[in-house]
């Protein structure tokens, strides 16, 4: 049984997120796309911004370009929001046009307008 499957079998939500992160760092250096795939399609939904944003940010300090793919296809909401402020967050130093142009992706109107005053200073 791997681990995923561990972590599939726990009934207890709390400590099943808990570990789902803990496991999710891990896994997500290692393989990314699958790590991202397994959160998407197993974790409870509400735990997607927290899930997708650590993701997103650990996946873009090595692989930008596929970070880049698969933030480009998560659906609308708040773990879409998430994933882009932790991608935009690590490529804007080197990429500030590429993250304004991804801060124009949010659907928070909020983080939208933060993001663009943050990335014209």
């Amino acid at each position: 049984m791997s681990q995923a499957d561990h972590l599939d079998a726990l009934e207890d939500s709390s400590l099943r997120k808990e570990l789902a992160d803990d496991f999710l760092q891990t896994w997500g250096h290692g393989e990314p796309a699958a790590a991202a795939q397994w959160a998407g399609e197993r974790l409870d939904p509400s735990s997607h911004a927290s899930t997708f944003g650590s993701l997103a940010r650990a996946w873009s300090q090595y692989d930008s370009m596929g970070a880049s793919k698969w933030v480009g296809t998560l659906p609308e909401g708040a773990g879409r929001d998430a994933a882009i402020e932790a991608f935009i967050s690590k490529i804007a130093p080197a990429d500030p046009a590429g993250a304004a142009a991804w801060a124009e992706t949010f659907s928070a109107p909020a983080l939208r307008e933060s993001w663009k005053e943050k990335l014209e200073r």
